[in-house]
């Protein structure tokens, strides 16, 4: 067998878990606790020692060449660029976040708004999970295809029987724009709070036929 080299290696103790479990383990999978630029990503830096196994030069060696894989990796750092991503995201969030609540407070100011613009629940529940930091995917841009249809004219209709919420502050252009029908529903400032969600629920019983959720 080849002498030891200087040089230590680290292999994905997933791997190699499976290694002394099946006879054919696959290639090696590094990627377990790599991100795609090599490094180590910053949420997983702190538990690396319960990721990878220390292996000797000779013995990555023998692996790499009976199973393949890999990358070969002999230092471990926290990945810069995902550091950058990450702190870019955060500040994302916390600026969306912060501008709805100061929009939200503002529409609530109003005494009678006579246009409320709606954007479908569902989008408005993967954008709440992104900004809370429950999904790290930003929702994309706004979809307003499951609560409305195009009635030519450039005109839409809210379908019946879907959720959406409403809103007059800054509307993008995928908002629908349509006179309110409800009436005004407070506390929307919490994010989607159990007493702001009752009261869009009781709105609903109060509205046969149509299902809204106004967020005021």
């Amino acid at each position: 067998m080849k002498e030891p080299g200087l040089l230590q290696f680290y292999i994905s103790r997933e791997w190699l878990n499976k290694f002394n479990t099946f006879a054919e383990p696959g290639p090696i999978t590094n990627h377990t606790f790599l991100c795609s630029h090599g490094g180590i990503p910053p949420n997983k830096y702190h538990y690396i020692d319960d990721l990878v196994v220390i292996l000797p030069q000779n013995v990555w060696e023998y692996l790499y060449n009976r199973f393949g894989g890999g990358p070969a990796v002999n230092h471990l750092y926290v990945c810069s660029v995902c550091q950058v991503e990450i702190e870019a995201l955060a500040k994302r969030r916390r600026v969306e976040i912060d501008t709805f609540i100061k929009l939200n407070k503002a529409f609530q100011a109003e005494e009678s708004p006579s246009v409320i613009y709606c954007i479908s629940m569902q989008w408005f529940r993967e954008w709440e999970a992104f900004v809370k930091g429950k999904d790290n995917e930003p929702p994309g841009p706004i979809d307003n295809s499951r609560i409305a249809v195009a009635k030519g004219s450039g005109h839409m209709q809210v379908k019946q029987g879907k959720a959406f919420l409403g809103a007059s502050a800054s509307p993008s252009n995928s908002c629908l724009p349509l006179p309110c029908p409800c009436a005004r529903v407070r506390n929307g400032a919490d994010l989607g709070g159990t007493g702001s969600w009752a009261l869009g629920e009781e709105q609903q019983q109060n509205s046969p036929g149509s299902r809204f959720m106004c967020w005021i």
